[in-house]
């Protein structure tokens, strides 16, 4: 079979662009479950094994197809398949995802819905590299390593194509269900092209030309319906649906609810996290881990400075310059989209008291020299994971280097207070104590139960006194007031026989997150 110049580069170009949509695949399917599932090792390891066994799968019988039925019209058909599967998995998945994921779990769910939604369409385009080196080496003999060399060459390229054009463009620019959708009308529509380029060159084949041309053509069609459509899907929000878009780290959703006294509620949701939430027009505190921190002035009644680790919608930032408009306040936020929503949407006042840095939590705690009369760390990642990387007795050496003498920090954590055998939270907190001795709990919900909650952290240094004060904590939703004292725990409450100090070389954060999410049936 001879190919002429333009069709052997049309199946260089079909390589090229099936390397890319896997790639983006991948990397889109991580955020598709993230919403459900959070960014966690259990998403990134299902969608990596997913696509991996797709693709050796789609190798080999690719490879055994393509002798059997070395017809490059066949390979058109295989990937229009390949298009249009993901575009109608994509749009089923947008219908049952938000009831099924929570169904299946944090352990199963992530490779479940992995390889329902995302090995078909991988397994079909993984067809193509084996099928394009049959085609191309039918009737050469000096060639042949040539071929798999280029081959192999522009897959290669496509997939790095895709994999930062999906991360760094795409995704962040585009949207998620944007960019599948493109990718998989692009993939479907080429085989059309691909098809009509090399139809002249047809061997006997079980299927006739005619069918095939139906195939092709049909699946053109189909997924340019199926496009259209899953674009109409709209995502569902808890209340009225303000904004969203989806960031570099995380799908970003703002959404208002009104209760029954009227008063209107704005909310941050970052995948599975409702990370920050303001009264629209009132300073009222919504979340109650904020009011600890925002008591700052009972442990350091002359504190110029205060850091916040982790912006969110800025909300913190917000609640001190209405209430201490003189306090200089720096926000860390990795996420480069949050701050100018927080500006929009969440009320947050342009300030020079109020400055802003965009990057790494850690990196700014290594790169800062400043020292901090208050520190307020709420880091969590999205599906309440905390990354590895800001848990370790190193992140809270770097916490203790840039806390002034007589300041304090307050970390937030979601966890449950049962602390028997290994835990997500006896662990924290014995990383924590290991660099601050000097340390109290607090309980948000129930000091005595063991259900998933709230619990802030605050550490002094060594010898600086940690007397309670009685200033009132209020409740949203109920006029019910506490203490700092209402919320401690008593240290005698945990148990570290068997828990660890997080370090960078050893961090088990993320299975014993999803042990205790499942022994308290999240």
């Amino acid at each position: 079979m001879q190919f002429r110049f333009g069709q052997r580069q049309a199946l260089f170009t079909t390589v090229f662009l099936t390397g890319a949509a896997v790639l983006i695949f991948e990397v889109a399917a991580v955020r598709l479950l993230s919403p459900y599932y959070g960014s966690s090792l259990y998403v990134l390891s299902s969608v990596l094994t997913t696509v991996l066994l797709a693709l050796s799968l789609g190798y080999y019988w690719g490879g055994r197809l393509a002798d059997r039925y070395p017809a490059p019209t066949i390979l058109a058909a295989v990937i229009a398949l390949g298009g249009v599967s993901m575009l109608g998995l994509l749009t089923l998945s947008r219908l049952v995802l938000p009831e099924l994921a929570p169904a299946l779990g944090l352990a199963t769910g992530p490779l479940l819905i992995s390889l329902a939604f995302f090995f078909i369409p991988a397994f079909l385009l993984g067809i193509d590299s084996p099928f394009v080196i049959r085609l191309l080496s039918d009737g050469t003999h000096n060639e042949q390593g040539a071929i798999v060399g280029s081959v192999f060459f522009w897959s290669t390229i496509g997939s790095i194509v895709g994999s930062l054009s999906s991360g760094f463009w795409l995704i962040p620019y585009l949207g998620l269900i944007e960019t599948l959708v493109a990718v998989s009308l692009t993939i479907t529509l080429w085989s059309t092209a691909l098809f009509f380029i090399v139809s002249n060159q047809a061997p006997t084949v079980p299927i006739s030309l005619r069918s095939l041309r139906f195939i092709v053509v049909g699946a053109s069609f189909a997924a340019v319906i199926l496009a259209g459509f899953c674009l109409r899907i709209m995502s569902s929000a808890p209340g009225d649906l303000v904004y969203e878009r989806d960031g570099l780290y995380s799908n970003i959703m703002i959404y208002d609810q009104t209760n029954a006294s009227g008063t209107t509620y704005r909310f941050l949701k970052r995948d599975t996290n409702h990370s920050s939430a303001i009264a629209l027009g009132s300073d009222e505190i919504v979340f109650s881990y904020a009011q600890l921190a925002l008591l700052y002035p009972d442990f350091v009644p002359e504190a110029a400075n205060y850091l916040v680790l982790g912006g969110g919608a800025f909300t913190m930032p917000r609640h001190l310059h209405n209430r201490h408009p003189d306090l200089i306040v720096d926000t860390v936020e990795i996420e480069p989209f949050l701050l100018p929503l927080a500006h929009e949407y969440f009320e947050l006042p342009y300030a020079p008291q109020l400055r802003h840095h965009i990057m790494d939590a850690r990196l700014f705690l290594s790169s800062t020299s400043t020292t901090y009369d208050v520190i307020f760390s709420d880091v969590m990642n999205t599906g309440f994971f905390i990354p590895p990387h800001l848990a370790t007795k190193e992140f809270y050496t770097l916490i203790n280097q840039r806390l002034a003498p007589n300041g304090i920090a307050f970390f937030n954590y979601v966890g449950s207070l049962d602390t028997r055998g290994r835990t997500l939270t006896g662990s924290t907190i014995a990383t924590i104590k290991d660099t601050f001795p000097n340390y109290k709990v607090f309980a948000l919900n129930d000091r005595g139960s063991y259900r998933l909650q709230n619990f802030v952290i605050a550490v002094r240094k060594e010898g600086v006194p940690f007397e309670l004060t009685n200033t009132p904590i209020t409740h949203r939703g109920s006029r019910a007031t506490s203490t700092l004292a209402d919320h401690l725990v008593r240290p005698g409450q945990f148990d570290f026989t068997d828990d660890v100090v997080f370090t960078d070389n050893q961090a088990p954060i993320e299975p014993l997150t999803f042990a205790q999410f499942r022994k308290y049936g999240y």
